[in-house]
């Protein structure tokens, strides 16, 4: 019989539970980036298809609003991988929010350029 291992002596070649917590952290992220993208593409082919709206404006709005979106989604996806998989560096946590609100600023972001080029134009 093997005797318990105390926090002590922990040789590390298996991953402490904050260790798995971590990685746990780093697959919802992955997750949520793909999700993301699958939600707002299905937006955007039911805006542009499905959705019956009086006002061609509203409809190209949230149309914009859904690609900008993408646009995040994609910048999300692309640093998500150059960080964890190209280079291998250690995944900094403190991030996560970044990750998480990219594809709401990408929606801002699409919105504002639309109504930018529209006054403009």
């Amino acid at each position: 019989m093997e005797p318990v291992k105390t926090p002590a002596q922990h040789t590390g070649d298996e991953p402490s539970n904050q260790d798995k917590h971590k990685q746990l952290k780093i697959h919802l992220i992955g997750i949520y980036i793909l999700l993301a993208g699958v939600v707002l593409g299905l937006g955007i082919v039911f805006t542009y298809t499905r959705i019956v709206l009086t006002d061609p404006l509203l409809k190209d709005l949230i149309y914009i609003g859904f690609s900008g979106g993408i646009g995040g989604v994609v910048s999300c996806a692309r640093a998500f991988y150059r960080y964890n998989g190209i280079s291998k560096r250690e995944f900094d946590l403190s991030w996560s929010w970044w990750y998480i609100m990219r594809p709401f600023i990408g929606m801002r972001w699409g919105s504002w350029l639309f109504f930018y080029l529209l006054l403009a134009y």
